[in-house]
């Protein structure tokens, strides 16, 4: 479009003929072959009428509305209608050559303008024909990774299903068994209805998680959303408990009204944060101090958390497969993710609008 557009500026820059036909049909070319864009029909006949207007015209074709004829044929070839296209372009050629031979002051100039108009004529054919074959091939790739990622997805959730939910219903199943023969352990007992309460837990994560990769399969661009939370303060409470509980020194400053926010913006966050706990837990120094920052203003949801690097590790966390995924739930939201590493800390930092 900015291209066409152009064309009008220069057709006027270029054109140095005032004489008011001239001017008419250079302007009436051009606009013809900016409405090619949006009507190819409409724009192709009305740029091979004007330039078949041209033989009255007292002079030769300008030069931006030479620009005209090469960017109308090539605009008609990346719409992909061969038959069309072949039609106007032998239109344009013959349109191009009438004038040409009528003000043309010698034979030798008829020819070469002739020739020149054809191998102009050939050139946007050739890249209107390139670029269509492009578009195409990165259509039909763009095409194949979509089913393929919609076909591992359906996998994925066979694989879910067969195997991690059967299971974990068979552990709620031996635990809640456990339970009703009777339990004098206190410990014990209270191991076991967490087992039972963990375990429901997950498998009614699990069946969140299943039906949104099959609901999703056929649009491999929606990532999964099986993640769900109520209250995003909770949910930023008890990561900052189990940090607390698995022996971290935390500073935590949580500022956040669950009201405010989308079900979309409250998964999203604490699904960050949930992940960057993990990585805490697994990678970062026992004991060490850690910071978990979380505010939210009228616009937007910013997160901060930063913690000791482990002396042995050299490139800190790294992006996991959970990194990865909350990264992706952030930029569908039109959100910011970034993670760094000092030479004593690891940062992650994340902005969620919030409207």
């Amino acid at each position: 479009m900015a291209l066409s557009l152009s064309l009008l500026i220069f057709s006027q820059v270029l054109s140095r003929d005032e004489r008011p036909l001239t001017v008419v049909l250079d302007v009436a070319m051009t606009a013809f072959t900016i409405l090619i864009l949006v009507r190819p029909v409409s724009g192709a006949i009305g740029a091979g009428l004007t330039l078949s207007m041209w033989s009255f015209a007292p002079s030769l074709l300008p030069t931006a509305t030479v620009m005209d004829i090469f960017v109308a044929i090539f605009l008609l070839s990346i719409r992909g209608n061969n038959h069309f296209r072949n039609l106007m372009a032998a239109w344009y050629l013959v349109a191009v050559l009438i004038p040409t031979s009528l003000h043309s002051p010698t034979d030798a100039d008829r020819v070469a303008n002739g020739v020149l108009f054809a191998f102009l004529t050939a050139i946007a054919l050739a890249l209107g024909g390139s670029f269509r074959q492009l578009t195409d091939q990165m259509f039909e790739l763009e095409e194949a990774r979509r089913n393929a990622v919609a076909d591992e997805r359906r996998l994925i959730a066979q694989d879910l299903h067969d195997a991690v939910s059967s299971a974990t219903t068979r552990i709620i199943m031996r635990a809640e068994q456990a339970r009703l023969r009777g339990i004098d352990d206190p410990e014990v007992a209270a191991d076991v209805d967490y087992i039972v309460t963990t375990g429901r837990q997950s498998a009614a994560d699990l069946r969140i998680m299943l039906t949104t990769l099959r609901s999703n399969a056929g649009d491999a661009t929606v990532p999964a959303t099986g993640w769900r939370i109520a209250s995003l303060a909770d949910a930023l409470a008890a990561s900052a408990d189990e940090l607390r509980r698995s022996g971290f020194l935390l500073t935590a400053t949580i500022q956040v009204d669950d009201t405010l926010l989308s079900q979309m913006v409250r998964d999203t966050a604490g699904k960050v944060v949930h992940e960057a706990t993990a990585n805490i837990v697994k990678h970062a120094e026992p004991g060490s101090p850690c910071t978990m920052l979380v505010e939210q203003t009228e616009d937007e949801l910013e997160m901060v958390v930063v913690n000791r690097r482990r002396a042995d590790s050299l490139k800190g966390h790294g992006a996991g497969l959970g990194l990865i995924g909350a990264t992706e739930r952030v930029r569908t939201l039109g959100g910011e993710i970034e993670t760094n590493a000092t030479a004593t800390d690891w940062v992650l930092r994340a902005r969620i609008p919030i409207h």
